[in-house]
């Protein structure tokens, strides 16, 4: 079949449960293989230890998925050794020698599939002794380079299972079986019904905690009257309907009595009363079954196990709090980087006056390309104006600015102190034509001009720029939706007094 395009969501591939949003996604994975990444966003596994000659054998860890069938789109052969197909979907996980823990591909297990929510699917299957839950995406955000379609026989170059995905299920009593004699009956699963019978009756008290321990006694009695009532003698009763008591579980009893007792640390006995300091066994027929088993784990290992949890979550809070703080400088230097950066595309051109010994004046014009694309070969234009000058010397000759020769140089990518010239369309307008500039790459141009009239006066600069091609003017943005042409101002004064002279800053 045809793989349908690509679903895009803003929560695709976004981790859920152990891995949250933007925290990686190769969990319940680890390190795993590229024809399976991106594929599972949670998993769960609660299986049983298998029985090896009557013994119970834990899998060899760590756990992965072998195969799995139908969860891609891309028809493929299957691989060697892929099993019979039973179900529509399907699974196989094996432990570190290669064994089989869960097979939902060769067994015709219970199994459910749902849609959870627009970006995720569950699928379920149940087994007698365990139980396999799995997450799958659906969708891809926009921004992913990584998308990609599955086979549809898949078998995982490395699908290794992180151990948070797993429960081991402990051993728990799952059936009683009834010996009576020689004979076996059994085993019973599910729920084990107690009945009361003739002249016997079961009670069942309240329940205890003792040590995480939790009691629920149960007293069997056998009282005369009780449970179904007295045996029934009366005339007319068929004997043959009813059978009399002889044995309990295959045991006769002497002369009709029978003796319980415990084994163990369970124990039975008649039940006492205690009164002006002399115990009294009760003159009843009832009997006490209990226990004086000791629990599973001692208080001390559970209290080892909760002071191990606080250190690991004290350590796991530090790693949140610097992760924290790392971010937070992150976000400052991001919005410092895009305000010097915003700062730079409405400012591609400098202009730069440097006063020399009277009467001459150093000129820098520079460009820069802050932007993502090249910029093509532009024409800068400066104009120049002033303010309290002369309008012309002593001798009536009106003012001028000359280029000084010998201190003209360009600087550029490939570019380093060439001479250029400088064309003058008018008086005071100075036009130079620069290279293409890469992303990020500037140029400048220095020169030096000299005034005809010797005075105290401002000297004024307005720098604007045209690309060559187009005529258009450059831009104070990057993607072309600004009109606002790009310019730089200056002013500085001339080194030189009324009278003429140099006047140099100490």
């Amino acid at each position: 079949m045809a793989c349908p395009d690509f679903t895009i969501s803003k929560s695709g591939r976004r981790g859920v449960g152990v891995i949250q949003a933007h925290s990686g996604l190769d969990y319940p994975f680890f390190a795993p293989s590229e024809d399976v990444r991106y594929l599972v966003a949670d998993f769960y596994l609660a299986y049983e230890d298998k029985t090896v000659n009557g013994q119970y054998q834990p899998p060899a860890l760590p756990l992965r998925i072998k195969y799995l069938y139908n969860f891609g789109c891309v028809e493929n052969t299957p691989p060697s050794g892929f099993p019979t197909l039973v179900s529509n979907l399907g699974i196989i996980v094996v432990d570190a020698n290669d064994s089989v823990v869960f097979d939902s591909i060769a067994n015709s297990y219970t199994d459910l599939s749902w849609d959870w929510g627009d970006d995720y699917t569950v699928t379920e299957w149940r087994a007698p002794t365990a139980t396999c839950r799995i997450l799958i995406y659906k969708t891809w955000p926009e921004t992913d380079d990584d998308k990609r379609n599955y086979d549809v026989y898949l078998a995982p170059v490395n699908a290794v299972l992180d151990s948070r995905t797993l429960y081991r299920i402990p051993n728990r009593v799952q059936s009683i079986s009834v010996k009576n004699a020689e004979m076996l009956t059994g085993p019973y699963r599910g729920d084990v019904v107690f009945q009361n019978g003739w002249n016997t009756a079961i009670a069942v008290g309240g329940t205890t905690t003792t040590n995480l321990r939790v009691d629920t006694p149960i007293t069997f009695s056998a009282v005369a009257g009780s449970g179904d009532g007295k045996y029934p003698c009366e005339p007319g009763f068929d004997i043959n309907t009813v059978k009399f008591i002889t044995q309990i579980n295959g045991v006769s009893g002497a002369k009709g009595d029978f003796i319980l007792s415990g084994k163990d640390c369970l124990w039975l006995r008649r039940p006492t009363d205690y009164a002006n300091g002399i115990t009294t066994v009760s003159a009843t027929a009832d009997l006490q079954i209990g226990a004086d088993c000791k629990p599973c784990c001692a208080c001390e290992d559970y209290a080892s196990t909760a002071l191990y949890m606080n250190h690991v979550r004290d350590r796991y809070k530090l790693i949140g709090t610097r992760s924290e703080e790392v971010r937070s400088v992150h976000e400052t230097n991001i919005a410092r980087w895009n305000e010097y950066r915003l700062c730079s595309v409405q400012s591609p051109l400098r202009v730069i006056f440097v006063p020399q010994r009277c009467p001459y004046m150093d000129v820098v014009m520079l460009l820069c390309n802050p932007c993502e694309s090249c910029m093509p070969s532009t024409t800068l234009t400066l104009g120049l104006d002033f303010e309290s000058a002369p309008a012309q010397d002593e001798e009536g000759a009106p003012l001028t600015a000359e280029i000084a020769c010998g201190y003209t140089a360009m600087y550029a990518t490939g570019i380093n102190g060439l001479a250029t010239s400088i064309e003058t369309p008018s008086a005071f307008t100075y036009e130079v034509t620069f290279p293409t500039l890469q992303p990020g790459d500037s140029a400048y141009i220095k020169f030096r001009l000299k005034f005809s009239i010797k005075a105290a006066y401002l000297v004024q600069g307005v720098l604007t720029g045209n690309y060559v091609v187009s005529g258009q003017p450059i831009t104070i943005d990057c993607d072309g939706t600004s009109t606002t042409p790009a310019s730089a101002t200056t002013a500085q004064m001339l080194y030189c007094d009324n009278a003429g002279n140099t006047e140099m800053p100490c």
